[in-house]
């Protein structure tokens, strides 16, 4: 899942659970729009959980497509700004048990995992406090890279003894197979 698709799915996902007016993709020097906002920075760390799944496709022919299913979790870092900052990433924790949270999470095909601490980063900004607090959710994922490879049409078993001497060869072969 690409950055842009991922904060598509977040954007009205933290407008629905915080109130927020506007949320804007954090790290792209665009202005702040007026009153209070939130700025994500949607794949501040990406790790992995457990291990892939592999599906195999298209078995017919010669090739055979190795779909592996990679485990994703993106941790999606939230930042609010001016009045209510606080309080807006705390309405963040738990969000996902809001049922319009869950079926926007469902249709994306995302997991929400958890969400970390409040951190209060309130500042002096131009002679004057300026509230601004971020939290961090974690969204699972699979994200999907496929390779094909040549399938295995036919073998050959060869059976020795200690001499190097050859006691009975075998083929296996497909049935599809020239």
């Amino acid at each position: 899942m690409d950055s842009l698709t991922l904060f598509n799915v977040l954007s009205p996902i933290i407008k629905g659970a915080t109130g927020i007016p506007n949320v804007i993709i954090g790290d792209r020097n665009d202005g702040a729009p007026p009153g209070p906002y939130a700025a994500v920075r949607v794949k501040q760390q990406i790790a992995q959980r457990g291990q892939a799944n592999i599906r195999y496709k298209n078995a017919t022919g010669p090739n055979v497509d190795a779909d592996v299913f990679a485990q994703i979790v993106a941790q999606c870092s939230i930042n609010f700004y001016r009045d209510g900052a606080l309080d807006y990433a705390q309405k963040m924790h738990q969000a996902n048990k809001k049922p319009t949270v869950s079926i926007a999470l469902f249709k994306a095909g995302l997991g929400w995992n958890r969400s970390d601490a409040v951190n209060n980063l309130t500042s002096l900004q131009s002679s004057n406090l300026e509230e601004r607090a971020q939290v961090s959710i974690y969204l699972m994922y699979e994200s999907s890279d496929t390779e094909t490879i040549n399938s295995i049409e036919s073998v050959t078993v060869e059976v020795q003894n200690e001499k190097a001497e050859v006691l009975e060869t075998v083929t296996v072969a497909s049935p599809d197979a020239p």
